[in-house]
């Protein structure tokens, strides 16, 4: 009885997968260096696919796809059971030449209906620059893991991992609105940051949303391709006016970095780890503000909002009856404090 019911339910679920409506999508990273291999998915949400049709590679060399692999997963919630189940093609590529180019659409078939998928953009970033005895400046004495380089050893130079600090303004008047910004770049691989800017006297601040998972994207510097993530970003409003600074700011990082002291053949023995975390201070540098003050003599309806705004009125309905309710709003807009 067991048996049959589990069946029943199994080809009911197929029975929902075939009329569900079927996506084909790729997946795929939106950086990579020349010469990096990357992988390029195509996934279809059904196993019940004929084939493959992807149009060239323009810009790439393909190493080698596709591979095909099957998933089927079933759960149950609150005594609700559900089926998924997905295919994916995966090629290995590699970049040629730096630029950026345009993902192919591949072609499948579900039921002797054609099914495409979308494309998808990907910017190729020169390679690491070459110094003079022929390595990679940034794999000198390292490994790539994940789209940066790894030092084999605890020494990470100040040019490996640093933050930045940037105002869009330095010369403002008092209550003027200013975004500050800490930026980080690394080569190395960060597990965790953590810190924030003291508190500021003479100013009023408010810390903008930032995400729990930093995304990374890639930015060439001085011939290396760093990994850059806006850390944090704040709206200062000055209350005074005079020079003023923004001090500097240290965060603490701990970084994946390989152990070389660590016998390879003893690790695969359950001995220990070939990586290991260590942590680094970052120091952000200071930044100087001139706050100037505001205009004298000061108007008599002044408030004290600086910046610019529009004031707007709506009335709802516009034509009504004695007492009748209408619904007036006001709506403030603008930038400023």
């Amino acid at each position: 009885m067991t048996r049959r019911f589990l069946m029943t339910l199994y080809m009911a679920m197929l029975v929902m997968t075939a009329v569900a409506q079927v996506t084909f999508k790729i997946e795929a990273p939106r950086q990579a260096e020349v010469g990096q291999r990357i992988n390029i998915r195509y996934v279809a949400n059904t196993t019940d696919v004929e084939g493959i049709q992807v149009d060239d590679f323009t810009g790439f060399d393909v190493v080698y796809g596709p591979s095909t692999s099957r998933n089927n997963s079933f759960t149950m919630v609150n005594g609700k059971t559900s089926h998924q189940s997905t295919m994916t093609f995966t090629y290995v590529v590699m970049p040629t030449k730096e630029g950026t180019y345009k993902l192919p659409a591949a072609t499948i078939k579900v039921d002797g209906k054609a099914i495409k998928s979308n494309t998808a953009t990907i910017e190729v970033l020169p390679a690491q620059q070459q110094s003079s005895n022929g390595h990679s400046q940034s794999q000198q004495g390292s490994t790539r893991q994940g789209g940066a380089s790894q030092p084999s050893s605890n020494s990470i130079g100040a040019q490996d991992l640093y933050m930045t600090v940037t105002a869009n303004k330095t010369k403002v008047y008092e209550q003027e609105a200013i975004l500050l910004t800490y930026k980080l770049y690394t080569l190395v691989n960060i597990q965790q940051i953590a810190g924030d800017i003291p508190q500021l006297d003479g100013f009023h601040v408010q810390e903008l949303d930032s995400k729990q998972q930093m995304s990374l994207k890639y930015e060439r510097v001085n011939g290396r391709n760093y990994g850059t993530a806006i850390w944090r970003q704040y709206v200062l409003f000055p209350q005074k006016s005079g020079k003023m600074t923004i001090p500097s700011v240290t965060f603490e990082a701990q970084v994946e970095i390989q152990n070389t002291s660590m016998d390879p053949f003893d690790v695969f023995f359950g001995g220990g780890c070939l990586t290991q975390l260590v942590r680094k201070s970052i120091v952000a540098p200071s930044c100087q503000l001139e706050v100037l003050p505001l205009p004298t003599p000061k108007p008599d309806n002044f408030s004290g909002a600086v910046g610019h705004f529009a004031i707007s009125s709506s009335l709802t309905p516009q034509e009504i009856k004695t007492n009748d309710a209408a619904t007036l709003r006001l709506v403030v807009s603008g930038q400023g404090n």
